[in-house]
């Protein structure tokens, strides 16, 4: 059993709630957005020390935290009832998903109590940031390839290889105006991906590594967003 398989039931059960959903949001498993409220939640195969850790460290900017394991076999066992004692004196909710079922149930067996909204705290803005600013859901949470992680910054940087995918070679202004890519001029001089080249002062075309990019399978969702993104305002 993997961490990852704990994600796709906690989030199909979050969607039909009404969540706005998203993994892998500034090292957060799962980071929501339900009635202006954030809630995050940390995922393990099983609760231990680590977890608990997590889950007390983003109390400080979530309005809820939960924890998320697979389903304990037996809710008696003195394990599992202190387990519930030391999450219920934190205030930390438990999600458990039945792995072992071919439902894979997920369930909401500690909630947490109802708080007033915290206060803005440059983490807290951070995370609600890189939340509403993305367009796809394709990471999954608990994933050990941070690489492989589609942020709200990886985004603009295929939206940006897009529009000069279609326009040959541009300025940063010229594709900020035609395209609404507000940081162009920061992700083209940054190139953090080297997915740009300069051809000239002020010019860019794509590299050699940025054409492999759009032609790969890592971010074809998002290179099929933001194809058709580009495609609106040409």
């Amino acid at each position: 059993m993997k961490e990852t398989e704990l994600y796709e039931p906690i989030k199909n059960y979050l969607l039909k709630e009404g969540y706005k959903v998203q993994a892998e949001v500034k090292n957060c498993d799962i980071a929501c957005l339900y009635e202006n409220k954030l809630i995050v939640i940390e995922m393990k195969k099983s609760f231990n020390l680590k977890l608990l850790y997590q889950a007390i460290d983003r109390k400080a900017f979530a309005d809820k935290v939960f924890v998320a394991i697979n389903r304990p076999r037996n809710f008696r066992k003195k394990e599992t009832k202190h387990m519930l004692k030391i999450l219920e004196a934190m205030d930390i909710g438990l999600i458990t998903v039945a792995l072992d079922s071919p439902l894979k149930n997920v369930e909401i067996v500690l909630n947490t109590k109802d708080s007033p909204l915290k206060r803005k705290t440059r983490k807290r803005t951070i995370v609600l940031n890189e939340l509403e600013r993305r367009n796809i859901d394709t990471n999954v949470g608990g994933s050990t390839k941070k690489d492989s992680i589609l942020t709200a910054y990886r985004e603009q940087v295929i939206f940006l290889a897009c529009a000069l995918n279609k326009i040959e070679k541009g300025s940063p202004s010229t594709i900020k105006k035609q395209f609404n890519i507000q940081n162009a001029s920061y992700i083209l001089q940054n190139n953090h991906y080297g997915y740009f080249d300069k051809i000239q002062r002020g010019v860019y075309t794509l590299s050699k590594k940025g054409e492999d990019m759009l032609n790969g399978n890592q971010f074809k969702d998002a290179i099929r967003y933001y194809t058709k993104e580009v495609d609106k305002f040409v």
